[in-house]
């Protein structure tokens, strides 16, 4: 209980607090950071340190601190000798705190035993008193080797010289609370200030400084992913071989998976705005000038590139290296040599193959010597479009794209106009070599047609013009003279040809190439198909018509790459799936997509027993996998609401209150079968109550009932004849009616009945018990009234006689006073997408005014919407960060709190 009135009065403080700062960017889209610094010349240049998070909590700069700029990976940062900022913050109010410290050592501190200082509180500094020693636990100092929380903390750092450092602060041994300490009653932390203790002491950080995280609260290992994701991208930084980078959506942008084989050095460029990372160009950090990767030309630093060019939100290409060594492997088909060392990128967003990219290679080395050693060979980038993260490309193939360097400055060469993942596979690899300046391949125009010989003719480097000849071992003979780098070939005949190719300045290239018909190629991964409980699995394959056993296949689910290279493909979810066949000899690419979906069907019946008031509805499922989550939701009454999980396909709801309803099942796959039904009941439409229509003429007898039954007994009636009509408050269409005279039937079948005053015309003796039954003849059940009259007679109406006494007037019961009337939330789906749209709505039956607000956890109003006129309101909104929301709607002096999860 007492949790819950916490929690309770967290969420009234939300609902009525308002934050003044608007802050739009979370590292790695995580919210609640109560410090992030990030470097910037101008601030420095000013002395000033911004805190992008809180902008109260001010970060200041020690007395004797001084810095300088400097770069790490192109971005703005600080170098100093002295590094110390402070910042004032609640300590023991907190029971966890994580903090990134992005830092790179001065190359002079060569000694590996001092620690240096990330971040400490001190307390036991300056105090001007005695500490208290239950105070003093609390006291943290952590540093890139031991500290005094070394067995309380959890630090992660990827290499001695560059690293991310984490920390993950969650033991406070609090006995009593003490908030005096500090200015304004809060804790001063000092970011790379050194400090000493009795167990181990730190000496300044001194060296490269660009970015500082805190969270006054422990991250889930999701959370933390996403931050040190977004820390890694922007500067180069290689984290851990056991976990993918993630961007602020939690979108993977480098899969784990790649690192088996290229977990090395991994750096690239990537935009996701939300984090407000902006790299567009990059080297990693690990291996420093050595292989830069741009977007355009290289800038001297990223806020300067930021300022010519842009890419699309959310779009990444990273590259990892397979760490082999800095030498040359043997010459290849086209007798060049490339470096051991090779590159996987992988490429996310749909318009990544838009991007130009420059690279920037420092040939100090292996490729300056033979270069030097052979100058008539040329220096080139090798990039192999159709390959996975399974296996290193030997980049021995036709269709291996060269980029020779267009230009060779001092020890640097240069590349440019590579584009990525324009067969939309995810993946690509790359590497660079020397080679001769003239490189011949051939190639399939990919026509799809298996008999097609044609062939088109590709020349990298080398001048134009360039002479062709083509030769084959029987009678062919042919030369072309062409100016551009491309020719088609039609081939006469199946064959092995000859192809040379010379340039204007007598450079030539050579190869034989067998141009013959391809194996036939055809894809059809047949009809959508549909999952089920009898069958929870579906075997695509998409080989059958593929003749070609070395043809290369690619799937992708819902536009995600499966890393799932083979013919078939085993499916368990639905969702849409594609395949992309290319031919061994890529004469031919074939794509195909299917649907899979859950046959999830049902049908609802409803029925009810005669003897009761409420009927029961029956949901028989077919196709779905249980458990089974079923709601019934009055369309009628918005207040029923009846909710079950079954593992039956068949389940009944009893006592079931007629009117409409909506029946929502769900299985445990998520696929959804709903449909509206109409609950009757037995008697729906019929009312039965004649004693208002008797009381009108007569009088209850006043001694009280006469009859054998004890019916009401009504007598001293006032007029000779009237009539009483028992169809007054019926609607059903199709009914029948039955008058009895002591318990025997009159044969009236008539709603309208004569009754004779035998009392005025001195005829009629005796007490005669009389009855009414109604029959919905749809449903077979009937409804009776019993009464008894005294020296009276029922019969059929005389259609010549001129009067009837009757009852005809309006029902008038007494009005209940209104009820309060009440207000409803419903929120819609609950957990949300990011940057998805959820519904709120909020509803009543009256209208109202009012405002619906949106908070986050820390209290900063998102949202703010008024609200008029109207009973029901229905709002559409949109959060770009994950993490929990609550919505306030304030309306007559009351406050409705609801939680939104956002993922």
């Amino acid at each position: 209980m007492r949790l819950k009135f916490i929690l309770l009065l967290h969420l009234i403080a939300l609902c009525n607090l308002y934050n003044i700062y608007g802050q739009v960017h979370f590292p790695g889209g995580v919210t609640g950071a109560e410090v992030w610094y990030k470097a910037n010349y101008q601030e420095l240049n000013a002395n000033t340190y911004i805190n992008s998070s809180l902008s109260h909590v001010r970060i200041i700069p020690c007395p004797q601190f001084t810095a300088t700029q400097a770069l790490y990976n192109f971005n703005h940062s600080i170098t100093t000798n002295q590094l110390c900022l402070t910042y004032d913050s609640p300590l023991e109010i907190n029971t966890s705190r994580n903090i990134f410290f992005v830092g790179e050592k001065s190359l002079d501190d060569i000694d590996p035993v001092i620690s240096r200082s990330n971040l400490t509180t001190s307390w036991s500094r300056n105090l001007g008193e005695t500490v208290l020693a239950d105070t003093v636990t609390n006291q943290f100092d952590l540093a890139t080797l031991d500290s005094q929380a070394a067995r309380q903390v959890a630090s992660y750092q990827s290499v001695s010289s560059a690293y991310i450092n984490f920390y993950n602060w969650n033991i406070y041994s609090i006995d009593k609370r003490f908030k005096s300490f500090g200015y304004r009653g809060e804790t001063s932390f000092n970011i790379g200030k050194e400090f000493e203790n009795d167990q181990v002491s730190a000496d300044y950080f001194t060296g490269n400084f660009p970015e500082f995280i805190s969270y006054p609260f422990e991250l889930s290992a999701d959370q933390r992913v996403r931050v040190e994701s977004y820390l890694a991208l922007k500067y180069g930084i290689t984290l851990s071989n056991t976990v993918s980078y993630r961007n602020s959506k939690n979108s993977i942008f480098w899969n784990k998976s790649n690192n088996a084989l290229f977990g090395s050095r991994i750096f690239g460029i990537g935009r996701d705005n939300l984090s407000d990372l902006n790299q567009l160009q990059s080297e990693s950090v690990h291996y420093k000038d050595y292989l830069v990767a741009s977007v355009g030309i290289p800038e001297l630093t990223n806020p300067i590139k930021q300022e010519t060019v842009a890419i699309d939100n959310n779009h990444f290409i990273v590259s990892g290296d397979n760490n082999a060594a800095y030498l040359l492997d043997d010459e290849n088909d086209f007798k060049v040599r490339t470096l051991k060392k090779k590159w996987l990128s992988q490429n996310t967003g749909i318009h990544i193959q838009d991007i130009d990219m420059h690279f920037k290679l420092n040939i100090t080395g292996i490729l300056e010597t033979t270069l030097k050693d052979n100058p008539s060979l040329r220096l080139w980038m090798l990039h192999d479009r159709f390959v996975t993260n399974e296996f290193v490309s030997d980049f021995n193939n036709n269709y291996v794209e060269y980029y020779e360097a267009y230009n060779v400055q001092d020890v640097y060469a240069f590349f440019k106009n590579v584009q990525f993942d324009t067969d939309q596979n995810v993946y690509d690899q790359y590497t660079f070599g020397i080679g001769p300046q003239l490189i011949l391949q051939v190639r399939y125009p990919g026509s799809c047609d298996y008999k097609d010989l044609s062939v088109n003719v590709v020349i990298k480097g080398g001048t134009a013009p360039y002479t062709i000849n083509i030769t084959n071992v029987t009678s062919f003979y042919e030369d072309y003279t062409v100016n551009e780098p491309t020719m088609i070939f039609q081939a006469p005949e199946p064959g092995t040809y000859e192809i040379t190719v010379t340039d204007s300045s007598g450079n030539t290239a050579q190869m034989f190439y067998d141009i013959l018909e391809s194996p036939e190629m055809l894809l059809d991964l047949g009809p959508d198909q549909n999952l089920s409980s009898s069958q929870p699995e579906i075997i695509l394959n998409a080989g059958i018509g593929v003749q070609d056993p070395m043809a290369n296949y690619s799937w992708t689910f819902n536009g995600s790459i499966t890393e799932n290279y083979g013919p078939t493909l085993i499916v368990n979810q639905p969702g849409e799936y594609s395949v992309k066949v290319t031919a061994s000899n890529h004469y031919c690419e074939l794509t195909d997509t299917i649907i899979i979906s859950y046959n999830f069907t049902g049908e609802v019946e409803t029925d009810f027993s005669c003897d009761d008031k409420d009927s029961f509805i029956t949901l028989k499922l077919t196709g779905g996998t249980p458990p089974y989550n079923t709601t019934v939701t009055g369309i009628t009454n918005a207040n029923i609401s009846l909710h079950q999980v079954h593992n039956n396909d068949t389940y009944t709801f009893n006592n079931v209150e007629y009117g409409d309803y909506t029946v929502t099942t769900v299985d445990i796959n998520g696929a959804i079968f709903q449909t509206d039904i109409e609950v009757n009941g037995a008697l729906d439409g019929i009312e039965l109550d004649l004693g208002p229509q008797l009381l009108a003429v007569c009088q209850n007898y006043p001694t009280g009932p006469m009859g054998p039954n004890s019916y009401p007994t009504y007598a001293f009636c006032n007029v000779q004849a009237f009539t009483i009509d028992a169809s007054q408050s019926v609607t059903a269409p199709n009914v029948s009616y039955e008058w009895f005279l002591d318990g025997n039937t009159l044969n009236i079948n008539d709603p309208i009945v004569e009754v004779t005053n035998g009392v005025l015309l001195g005829m009629y003796n005796g007490v005669h018990e009389y009855s009414i039954r109604i029959t919905n003849l749809d449903t077979g059940c009937s409804t009776e009234q019993y009464f008894t009259l005294v020296r009276t007679a029922i019969s059929r109406i005389n259609q010549s006689q001129s009067f009837k006494y009757g009852v005809q007037g309006e029902n008038d019961f007494a009005q209940s006073s209104p009820s309060k009337p009440t207000i409803k939330t419903r929120i819609y789906p609950n957990p949300a997408d990011a940057g998805s749209n959820f519904t709120y709505e909020v509803f009543s039956d009256e209208n109202f005014d009012g405002t619906v607000e949106v908070f986050s956890t820390l209290g900063s109003l998102v949202y703010q919407v008024p609200i008029g006129g109207q009973s029901s309101y229905v709002l559409p909104f949109n959060l770009l960060a994950s993490g929990v929301y609550f919505i306030c709607t304030r309306t007559n002096g009351n406050v409705l709190t609801d939680r939104i999860i956002i993922k």
